[in-house]
C-alpha cells in the first residue's frame, strides 16, 4: 500500500522520529547479559532512534518489510499511518501472522467530512 495524499498528512523523516517513542540505552561497555556492575546507573537512559535508522527502514527495510516514503523536492517524506502500517507488519511477521488490514471506511469517511469542511468554507 502507498502514502494515501488526500487522507494521510505527512511528516519529514526527521519530524517521524518524534513520534516514536524512545528506548533502553545500555552504557558503553556494560556487559549485554547477566548482572549489573555496581557502577551502572539505577535509571537506564532513554533515546529516539537514529535519523539514520528512518532511512535505513525506508531504503533497505527490516525482514523484507520498507517504511513507506514518498519524495518531495530534495526531502523525503512519511505519515503517522505509514509508521504504523510498517511496525503493524514487522510485529506480524515476527509474529508469524498476517498483518491486519487499515479500517478503509474510517480515514475514507475522514476524508469525506475534510472535503466538505472545505467546500463550506469557499461556499460551494
Amino acid at each position: 500500500m502507498s502514502i494515501d495524499f488526500s487522507v494521510e498528512r505527512l511528516v519529514s523523516l526527521q519530524e517521524a522520529l518524534q513520534l516514536l517513542p524512545s528506548r533502553p540505552v545500555r552504557p558503553r561497555g556494560s556487559p549485554r547479559r547477566g548482572k549489573r556492575r555496581a557502577s551502572s546507573p539505577a535509571e537506564p537512559r532513554l533515546a529516539k532512534p537514529n535519523l539514520a535508522t528512518i532511512y535505513r527502514w525506508a531504503q533497505i527495510g527490516i525482514k523484507g518489510i520498507r517504511l513507506e516514503t514518498v519524495q518531495v523536492g530534495g526531502c523525503k517524506f512519511t505519515s503517522r499511518e505509514a509508521l504504523a502500517r510498517f511496525f503493524a507488519a514487522l510485529s506480524a511477521r515476527t509474529a508469524g501472522t498476517q498483518p491486519q488490514a487499515p479500517d478503509a471506511t474510517t480515514a475514507r469517511k475522514r476524508a469525506v467530512r475534510r472535503a466538505e469542511a472545505l467546500l463550506d468554507a469557499h461556499g460551494v
